[in-house]
């Protein structure tokens, strides 16, 4: 009968060595991949801004007036190369978070300000797809801290998730409104709310993960919908280096979906001296 012999004091160093070196090489493998997608997004962001760039200016009759025939046309190529470009800069910025270098503003904004922007810019692709858009922002937002720039991006995530799971002649609707948020802090709370394909039970949390989508909704929405599934991971974590939260609720597939974001308030720090 053998007996078990423990490991000596030389060969549990051997193994934590070996694993030392393991968790190196798997470090610098993460930090080797998240470079190279950061250097491969710029690379490609670069000429596709300028492709974006003709069809605008054909739109805006730059090249001489086009007939309805041509004018849609060019609208669908722009429709494309702008969601590509979204698709990009999601994947850049991923890229940035992982490496821990994604740089994020803390300045005043009027929040209400910029929602009815975002509102006003999506309705020509909602109308497109043959949705309904409306928005409610309550007038005396509280100012918040935080990046314009990436809170307008979290927000056009959250809309064109609902443009896709939605189908022609359904709903989305945008409320802003003051309130108090879960630790008692007073904030802005928004709310994408859709009539569309809506989320399965456990779906709720799993569509906020890298590469996700709702396979239970797929059905209801005409299949797979294009895109990564980075839009809403990305848009929870850009939310939370706000110091927010994001979180979907939903009654079942068919029954539609709501997207919550919570922002904390905030002022701008008073400079020294003042």
């Amino acid at each position: 009968m053998k007996r078990r012999t423990s490991a000596g004091p030389v060969d549990l160093e051997r193994r934590l060595e070996g694993a030392r070196r393991a968790q190196q090489a798997a470090e610098q493998a993460s930090l080797a991949k998240t470079r190279f997608l950061a250097r491969m997004s710029h690379d490609l962001l670069t000429p596709l801004n300028v492709l974006i760039g003709f069809p605008d200016m054909l739109v805006e009759g730059h090249f001489g007036p086009l007939n309805p025939r041509q004018l849609r046309a060019v609208e669908n190529v722009r429709a494309a190369a702008d969601q590509l470009r979204h698709q990009l800069q999601d994947l850049l910025d991923l890229a940035r978070l992982d490496a821990g270098v994604l740089s994020v503003e803390r300045v005043r904004l009027d929040l209400g300000a910029l929602l009815t922007e975002i509102v006003e810019v999506a309705a020509a692709p909602a109308q497109r797809r043959r949705l309904t858009l409306s928005g409610d922002i309550a007038s005396g937002l509280p100012p918040v801290l935080g990046d314009a720039m990436r809170l307008k991006r979290v927000v056009q995530s959250l809309l064109d998730n609902a443009f896709k799971y939605t189908p022609a002649g359904g709903s989305v609707h945008l409320r802003a409104w003051s309130s108090a948020l879960s630790g008692g802090e007073p904030g802005v709370r928004l709310a994408v709310t859709d009539s569309g394909a809506g989320l399965a039970a456990g779906e709720c949390d799993r569509v906020f993960h890298l590469f996700e989508q709702p396979e239970a909704a797929a059905p209801l929405s005409g299949g797979r919908q294009p895109g990564a599934g980075l839009g809403l991971a990305l848009a929870r974590r850009v939310v939370g280096l706000h110091g927010g939260r994001v979180w979907a609720e939903s009654a079942g597939p068919g029954a539609g979906s709501s997207f919550h974001v919570e922002i904390p308030g905030g002022e701008e720090p008073a400079e020294a001296g003042r």
